[in-house]
Formats: structure tokens, sequence, C-alpha cells
């Protein structure tokens, strides 16, 4: 294997090396692969990278192909990105002007008319919040918009105003109906909010995107939600998983992918203390309050979509009703960090020796 990744901050990127850090998504992504390398016998192999912004965050696409095919590679690229900046557009919550934002406006009131795409995460949120028992649910945000843990003067709620805003919260209802493509938010106060879904589905419209073009050999990572291919036989990416309590120290492990994507949820970014207590911004739906069974879950899956939601799901459930879930799903594979920094994975996930690893601050 040639390849390393590590993923969180991205670096610059050469022609010969890529050392990437996105701090606090838990996975590194490090490629050494020497692309001036033939990708056969007889042709140059060169990539193309872009990176830019959204979302909030930093994204990075970046296609290796033969060198006659560059300028081909980078129009690919642009348009990818055209295609997230569209899907973006209809997902984005804080958008006044977007799909999910009218559809939040006519909560209680009437059927909104949606795309199709807005549609496909909508179906695939209600999915896993079946399949989770309500541990994912998009309709949190009633309850979720209530805690303000920004870094300067946060706020909590009061228990009357989580109880309150919970009577709003409920997958069940979404009504959505594919035939006439409409959604329709039946409580007035819903809120729907696509953060732990939408950045793998614009993601995984980047990389189908790019298929379309006809390219095999890529990379995407948004903040984190990365998702990897290359053609069968040859090297693939070494994701190396970091250390949650210490994401600039040594990786905990290295995983080679060759195809999907992988996602990490973890509680130690977007962190405050309040009078002595820590409180985070992954909320359980259910009750109303920051999830507080993990520090961190990592997830592998087909398609970004699926992994960043699961990841989310998993989280809340906790390692052993997560674990549960994930063994009783097909293509879902998983490792789990608890508040008590004991690890465990799921019977396919591709690095059995993290359940010999002690997890450790990094002033212990």
């Amino acid at each position: 294997m040639n390849d390393r990744i590590i993923l969180p901050v991205w670096k610059k990127l050469s022609l010969h090396f890529l050392l990437i850090f996105i701090t606090g998504y838990g996975i590194a992504i490090m490629s050494s692969r020497t692309f001036g390398q033939p990708i056969t016998s007889d042709k140059q192999s060169v990539i193309a990278v872009q990176r830019c912004g959204m979302m909030g965050t930093n994204v990075i696409i970046k296609v290796q192909t033969e060198e006659s095919e560059l300028e081909k590679a980078h129009a690919a690229i642009e348009k990818a990105i055209t295609r997230m900046q569209n899907l973006i557009e209809i997902v984005n919550a804080r958008d006044p002007n977007s799909e999910v934002s009218y559809l939040n406006q006519n909560a209680g009131n009437v059927p909104v008319h949606i795309h199709a795409e807005l549609m496909q995460i909508l179906q695939t949120s209600r999915d896993v919040s079946v399949a989770s028992e309500g541990a994912f649910d998009i309709t949190f945000y009633a309850v979720g918009q209530l805690w303000k843990l920004r870094p300067v003067l946060p706020e909590i709620p009061t228990d009357e105003a989580i109880a309150s805003a919970l009577l709003c919260v409920g997958y069940q209802k979404m009504i959505l109906n594919p035939d006439a493509m409409t959604a329709f938010l039946n409580k007035e106060g819903m809120r729907i909010e696509l953060g732990a879904i939408a950045k793998g589905a614009v993601v995984d419209e980047a990389a189908q995107s790019l298929r379309d073009d006809g390219f095999t050999n890529y990379l995407i990572n948004a903040g984190g939600d990365l998702y990897v291919t290359c053609p069968t036989g040859s090297p693939g990416w070494n994701v190396g998983l970091t250390n949650p309590v210490d994401p600039r120290g040594p990786v905990l492990v290295t995983i080679e992918m060759h195809r999907g994507s992988i996602v990490t949820s973890g509680n130690y970014e977007k962190m405050v203390e309040i009078n002595g207590k820590r409180y985070h911004h992954i909320i359980d739906p259910r009750t109303g309050r920051p999830a507080d069974r993990c520090i961190s879950v990592t997830v592998i899956a087909d398609n970004a979509m699926l992994a960043d939601a699961y990841a989310t799901a998993f989280f809340v459930m906790g390692p052993e009703k997560g674990m549960k879930l994930c063994e009783s799903l097909t293509g879902i594979e998983a490792f789990f960090i608890d508040k008590e920094l004991k690890t465990s994975c799921s019977s396919g996930f591709p690095a059995k020796e993290l359940l010999n690893v002690e997890i450790k601050n990094k002033d212990q």
C-alpha cells in the first residue's frame, strides 16, 4: 500500500505527497502515493486538485488520471462542485430561501413540493430513524436549536423549554409522498435540520458526478466526511483513526480503503463547559439533551450519506445498542469509543487490533 490517509485541517497537497489533518474528526488521511508514476506501463499519471469552502467547512476533491486527461479532470471537478453547491442550496436550513426552510416555514400548514434529491435524503433519514428507534431524527431541531453551545456566553435550555420543544420532535410527524413529490411536517413548530446527513449526501453528489464523467480514482473530503475510490487491483487509501482525546497525537490504527465512505461523529470538537459541566452538540432527539454514551463513533459504509447518518445514530444509541443495530445491517461497519474510553468494533470492521488499543488522554 502506498497511500496513507489521516482525516482532520487540510494541509497543502503536492503531486507526490499528500498529508491531511482534519482535526477532531477522528480520521487521518495521509497519501504518499507517488502520483508521477504511471497508472499503466506506458501512460503518465497526474492529479487534479481543487479546494473550496462550503457548508462551513473545507472541501477538497482530488482526481488521479492520465496526463492527457488532466484538463478534463479539472472540468469534472468544477462540475462536481457545482452539483454540490446546487444541492446545498436545497438542503441548507439556515438559508431562508432553501426548500428545507420553506418546508419548516409551512410546518402544520401545507405539504411542500420538493426536489427528488431532497426526497431521497428525507426518505433515507426516515429509514435510519426507524432502524435506530428515533436515536437519529432530523426533526430534532425544534429542541436542538435551544442549545446555544457557543464559545462566548453559551446558554442551555430549561427543563420546561426542552419538554415543550420535544412535542414538536418525531420523525413519524414528517409525511412524505414520493408520488406527488411532497413533504409535510404535520405539527406547527416542527423543524428539520439535515446537518447529520446532508454533508454525506453532498459528498455522494460529487462522487456521482465524477463517476458520470468516467473517473474511477478520486478522493472527496468535506470536513471529515470522506469518500474514496480507486480502480480494481490498484493500491487503496490508508485511513488512520486518530485518538479522539489527542487528535494531534499518533493514529490509533491504519486501515486500507479501496472504495466507500468513512465518517466519524465525536463529542470532543464542539464542546463548552458551564458551571463545571461539559456539554456537546450531538443531541439525543428522544431526550432533548446531549447524548452521553460515547465520545467517538466511526462508520464505514458504501456511501457517505449512510455513513454520516449512522455515525450519529450509533453515537446516540451507545456501544451496546448501536453495535446490535450495526450487526443487523448490510454494508455498515462501526468502531466505538465509549465514555469510559473502552473500544469495540463490529464483526466486519477492518481493524480488529483496535480492540486491544488503550485510549488515554494526552496528559496521561
